[in-house]
């Protein structure tokens, strides 16, 4: 039986028995979380928790990077064998994220599952997330 705790602005699962989205997941954030905050929110939250349902795609949400950040974080996402959905090159993806669009991230070779990768919106969530807006 998994035993969640929290302690210290952590979530601490034992006995959680990984699955292949969890360490999809998992390598994902471990790059992510050297450039900036995050949050996962949407249906890949109950899955994390047991609620037994299936999803194709992962939300994170991001407080807006500098350009220059989110190009060495691109660049690094296609070292690590990456692969981004959207047909467009570093500097279109920046774009659509500063419009407010996300973009869709996989491994190479695959569609499903993604990362649905956004620019947090406003400076609400950020509140409520407890992270600097821009």
């Amino acid at each position: 039986m998994m035993n969640i705790d929290f302690d210290t602005g952590k979530i601490i699962m034992e006995h959680k028995v990984l699955s292949d989205l969890d360490r999809f997941v998992l390598q994902f954030i471990h790059i992510l979380a050297y450039y900036t905050d995050y949050v996962i929110v949407s249906s890949y939250v109950s899955i994390l928790f047991g609620r037994p349902r299936g999803t194709e795609d992962i939300d994170i949400l991001i407080p807006s990077l500098p350009e220059k950040k989110f190009y060495t974080l691109f660049e690094e996402l296609m070292e690590k064998e990456y692969f981004i959905l959207n047909p467009e090159d570093s500097h279109g993806l920046y774009s659509m994220l500063e419009y407010g669009l996300g973009i869709q991230i996989a491994e190479k070779n695959t569609i499903i599952p993604n990362i649905e990768l956004k620019f947090i919106k406003n400076e609400f969530v950020c509140f409520l997330l407890k992270i600097n807006y821009r």
